[in-house]
């Protein structure tokens, strides 16, 4: 409490309080990362299923006296170009699924918005060193300003990932659904 006004909060108390509030929302912020993480290794296993699936071993002739399955008629060539749409789609979904990080295209040098979200938890010398000269409250607001601008961050770095994630699931499922057609179609002149 204020010594002059007892019931008047003391500012550093309230910078506090302010300080958990945006410490609390950075723990969930992390928490949401990691389960992002999770999920993206979940649909890894899609990829790598998409490869088990014995894409590349489709028979392109009829084991009876090597006549060609797929011949240059038109639902050969469909069935080709459906193959190669689907491994297009399927590398298209890889790619957005395992990449992430974004060019910063902002003209602003002092604050940028890539680069990991903890480095803006770091204090820089100078700023340590006003801190132990200044007022409690005061270093509680740097620690808000810094912790703020983590955060922020990490809400933009989760968003864009999870965005990502999302595109690499709508390639995945048209990759999906292209081979099912391919498979189909192949089935049926097959036999």
């Amino acid at each position: 409490m204020n010594d002059t006004n007892p019931d008047k909060p003391d500012k550093a108390i309230n910078a506090r309080l302010v300080y958990e509030h945006w410490l609390l929302l950075w723990h969930d912020e992390v928490a949401f990362a990691s389960a992002i993480r999770t999920k993206r290794k979940t649909y890894s296993l899609g990829l790598a299923l998409f490869a088990g699936l014995g894409f590349f071993k489709v028979e392109w002739y009829k084991p009876t006296g090597f006549e060609a399955v797929l011949g240059l008629t038109w639902s050969g060539v469909s069935i080709r170009i459906l193959l190669f749409l689907a491994l297009v789609s399927i590398l298209i979904s890889a790619y957005r699924l395992f990449t992430e990080r974004g060019v910063d295209k902002s003209p602003s040098v002092a604050e940028p918005s890539h680069g990991r979200a903890n480095t803006a938890l770091i204090l820089s010398s100078d700023t340590v060193k006003q801190c132990m000269e200044a007022p409690e409250h005061e270093v509680w607001l740097t620690r808000i300003a810094s912790l703020k601008q983590g955060y922020e961050r990490l809400v933009e770095a989760n968003q864009r990932v999870n965005l990502r994630i999302k595109s690499g699931l709508f390639w995945m499922f048209l990759a999906y659904l292209l081979l099912l057609v391919a498979l189909i179609a192949y089935t049926w002149i097959a036999t």
